[in-house]
């Protein structure tokens, strides 16, 4: 059944409206139009009347809406709901989507993506390909849209009355309400619905959503318990809203975990910027492993670096092995948090330990991975994304360090695929419990990779934070693996390894990323819209619960989020 709200919509764009549901390529739908003008009724009844599936309410009546929308709904044994966007006329195949994308899944919720045509023409002139939903970036905003289609059964567990009740219910409760109730939501890549007006609509649109948000979120947060363990700010209709979850009453020690070898200038302007940039510089340790470092100066620089406040260098003789490096630098930590981070780097901005204990506090968070710059400020790591070009890419790569990226995915708090081990932060009873980095078979590449799918497995999320940024100046310790025919190898068979470990299926898609982006080059340079059985398998992806799970020895993908 679709809903609609026609509140506000001057003739034309009623039409439009009724156009669009009449012309469905699926006849089987039943519609709602709510909010019709007194002075507008007349354009549906004159439909109703030979068509009885459609039904207007006028603004004036008395009943609530949704008190309508479940009657109408239990009346017409309608499978799902689509709630449409004020202004949004739907895609001819629209519904037909729908049906299949909730007979190809186990999804309960579906979103889809959006497109604006500007008055008079045929071609559109934006569109918003969405990923997966992430709770973590809806809290932060709603770039799934305004509309959304719920199978009928999945209502009840909604409960979109608790607290106080609500009328029309729009997408970001329907969305959060879903979260809350832990039900799976998919996104079908294609653009389903689309709104007529210029670029001015558009922002304008978008602008009057983060009122509406705003509400939403808090009436979220309060109906999770969570509202003491956040806190909001902005959310006006000029600014999106800003969330940063709190670390609690007693802040935890950190210890910072950097491998290095005749690099000490870096790593001690590495570590200055850590301390100076701290908002508890007294809670946090820096354990240096000295990996073989042969020159005097440098060698200096680090018996210097040892005798600060808070700072340990331990000697490691052995040839290099990244993840035995860090295994035996947690095995010497004794902090409930560590972060592993690499020497050539300088922290940007400041607080980064408070936002880390906040994400940290989650329980649900595994690790959490920072936003690393190149030193002329373009993006070098927002996460990691999975199944480009059938492996690994990291998201934002080459972009400018400002840019928002996809539905503002480079200034938001996000869930992610993996993060990497240039500065990744967990709780070390995590790290323990999951066996630490397999410095065995993957002793330098693919180690960050390996845990976090670990992490996944074992139910935690992997998270990535706009807020921690730093300078990374890439690889001055080590050197680039590619320009060695030894390291070449050794990452080939690494990359061979992990991916035969956790199978090819996880490193050919990303939940995160709408598949409508090609990747014949860097991420979100080219389109085209996939063929029907890809879209239905994002809808499959997408709508999974968000887990890897493992039979017996060998761990199998369920889904990839």
């Amino acid at each position: 059944m679709v809903v609609a709200d026609a509140a506000g919509l001057d003739a034309r764009a009623l039409h439009r409206l009724l156009a669009s549901i009449v012309g469905q390529s699926s006849q089987d739908w039943h519609a709602v139009v709510l909010g019709v003008e007194p002075a507008l009724a007349g354009a549906v009844e004159r439909i109703a009347r030979a068509d009885p599936r459609l039904k207007a309410v006028l603004a004036s009546h008395d009943e609530t809406d949704l008190d309508i929308i479940l009657e109408r709904s239990r009346d017409a044994e309608a499978g799902a709901i689509l709630f449409l966007a004020p202004g949004a006329a739907m895609h001819r195949h629209c519904l037909a989507w729908l049906a299949a994308g909730f007979a190809g899944s186990g999804a309960n919720v579906l979103t889809f993506d959006e497109e604006w045509v500007a008055p008079g023409e045929r071609q559109p002139f934006a569109f918003e390909a969405r990923g997966g939903l992430d709770p973590d970036m809806l809290l932060q905003e709603n770039t799934w849209g305004d509309s959304i289609a719920v199978r009928q059964e999945a209502l009840g567990d909604l409960n979109l009355n608790a607290d106080e009740p609500l009328s029309v219910p729009r997408a970001t409760d329907l969305l959060l309400a879903a979260v809350r109730a832990g039900l799976a939501v998919g996104q079908v890549p294609f653009p389903l619905v689309a709104f007529e007006g210029d670029a001015g609509a558009r922002e304008a649109a978008a602008l009057e959503a983060r009122h509406h948000h705003r509400r939403a979120v808090k009436r979220h947060l309060r109906l999770s318990g969570l509202d003491e363990r956040v806190a909001m700010s902005q959310g006006t209709n000029d600014v999106p809203l800003r969330l940063e979850w709190l670390p609690g009453a007693h802040p935890q020690a950190i210890t910072v975990i950097v491998p290095t070898r005749d690099n000490a200038e870096d790593c001690v302007g590495f570590v200055d910027s850590l301390f100076r940039t701290a908002a508890l510089p007294d809670d946090l340790r820096c354990l240096i492993v000295d990996n073989g470092t042969t020159s005097r100066s440098d060698l200096l620089g680090l018996e210097a670096l040892a005798g600060r406040k808070g700072v340990r260098v331990i000697r490691d003789e052995a040839p290099f092995n990244w993840s035995h490096i860090n295994n035996l630098a947690v095995a010497e930590s004794d902090t409930p948090i560590i972060v592993f981070a690499n020497d050539d780097m300088k922290m940007l901005g400041s607080g980064w330990d408070k936002c880390i204990r906040g994400l940290l506090a989650r329980d649900e968070v595994g690790a959490v991975g920072a936003k690393l710059l190149y030193p002329d400020e373009t993006i070098q790591h927002a996460g990691v994304l999975l199944g480009w070009k059938g492996s690994v890419i990291h998201d934002g790569l080459y972009e400018a360090g400002n840019a928002a990226g996809p539905s503002g995915r480079w200034l938001k708090t996000r869930r992610v695929s993996a993060v990497t081990g240039a500065f990744m932060a967990m709780r070390r009873a995590d790290f323990l419990q999951s066996n630490g980095f397999d410095a065995v078979h993957l002793p330098i590449g693919y180690s960050d990779i390996d845990l976090c799918l670990r992490l996944r497995a074992a139910g935690h999320k992997i998270v990535w934070s706009p807020d921690v940024v730093l300078f990374h100046y890439e690889s001055k310790s080590r050197g680039f693996d590619h320009l060695d025919a030894e390291r070449a190898a050794r990452g080939l068979s690494e990359r061979a390894i992990v991916e035969s470990r956790w199978g090819a299926e996880l490193f050919s898609r990303d939940p995160t990323i709408s598949p409508i982006w090609v990747d014949a080059t860097l991420p979100y340079r080219l389109i085209s819209f996939p063929p029907p059985n890809r879209a239905l398998g994002f809808v499959q992806l997408t709508s999974q619960a968000g887990r890897i799970v493992t039979e017996s020895l060998q761990p199998s993908v369920v889904c990839e989020y």
